[in-house]
């Protein structure tokens, strides 16, 4: 049996988007770059960009590394190969592309010489501006011929259910959800370990390096699309209160299992053979569990592995974590 550290830090991965913009750099507290980062991977498994363990014994390695050597001892009995969530920070300056992720069983069929599986997701609004808008689910029915109609038509806004999001709003998207984070907002994402996306239409944008549109993947995103998701709002989240913490069951689905935390005073999380992910995302708290203490950074994962499991978080002033397990 590998011997495990009972808590386990991770380096986040920046991702330059052309959409993205400065805010995650000053939100992860590194230094600033050229680039308009859109993404910060905080616990990452996919083939092309593995999360790198920061600090502790097991410095250096990265996840798939860890899932390769111990993978019972880091999940839990588990039938996944790859470590089953994937966690971002994301930060849209403009628009992203209104695209769609497949099922699991339609990832299959899509994409057969892949391993990905499908992308079921949920998001927690950070920050956002007035006018910002979450487009998730269709204002109306509209069929795949329709829809290709008007996306070759310029009219795609006529069908997109449209929202305002406010800080600390939910949005839990299934996966066949067509979606799209509008402008100015600043949001944490817990999906399945994939990275098929379908865009299916752009608004007109040209790529600044390549002087081109961005490819557009019309016929397997409208495959991928369930016409039948109306009207995705932000969800009311289940509250329990435990003396001055406040515990919020965002989302509970087949894959993930997502909770907010408000912590005012210590709190003992988790339990034995069962792994999860923290983030915060407000205040300061201490993590320890076995004999490692750690003072969380915002934004950045911290992984409770199964064959500990527990910990203990005290917070240094009101504190707000992203609370992760998975199925």
């Amino acid at each position: 049996m590998v011997d495990l550290p009972p808590i386990i830090p991770f380096e986040p991965i920046l991702k330059p988007a052309i959409w993205g913009g400065n805010r995650l750099q000053k939100f992860l507290q590194v230094p600033p770059t050229d680039d308009l980062i859109g993404e910060a991977w905080l616990l990452s498994d996919t083939a092309s960009d593995p999360s790198v363990v920061s600090t502790g014994p097991l410095a250096g390695r990265n996840l798939r590394d860890l899932m390769d050597s111990c993978r019972d001892e880091l999940i839990g009995v588990s039938k996944s190969q790859r470590f089953p969530v994937l966690l971002k920070l994301i930060d849209a300056r403009t628009e992203l592309s209104v695209q769609v992720h497949p099922t699991n069983e339609l990832a299959k069929k899509l994409e057969p010489t892949s391993s990905s599986v499908g992308k079921t997701e949920a998001w927690r609004i950070i920050d956002c501006a007035d006018d910002s808008i979450i487009y998730a689910g269709f204002s109306k029915r509209c069929s795949s011929e329709a829809f290709r109609v008007a996306i070759d038509s310029n009219t795609v806004l006529e069908y997109l259910n449209q929202s305002r999001p406010e800080p600390g709003g939910c949005y839990f998207l299934k996966a066949g959800t067509i979606h799209a984070i509008g402008k100015n907002i600043l949001l944490f994402e817990i999906q399945q370990t994939s990275d098929i996306t379908y865009r299916l239409y752009d608004w007109g944008r040209v790529d600044p390096v390549t002087k081109q549109p961005r490819t557009l993947h019309i016929d397997k995103g409208l495959e991928a699309t369930d016409f039948s998701i109306l009207r995705c709002e932000p969800i009311e989240p289940t509250l329990a209160l435990k003396g001055q913490t406040t515990t919020a069951r965002l989302v509970d689905c087949p894959y993930f299992t997502f909770n907010e935390i408000e912590i005012q005073e210590p709190l003992f999380i988790g339990n034995q053979g069962v792994a999860r992910a923290i983030v915060p995302l407000q205040g300061s708290v201490e993590i320890v569990a076995g004999n490692t203490s750690i003072v969380a950074k915002n934004g950045y994962a911290y992984l409770l592995p199964a064959q500990h499991g527990m910990a203990l978080l005290t917070p240094r002033d009101d504190a707000v974590i992203m609370d992760c397990t998975w199925k």
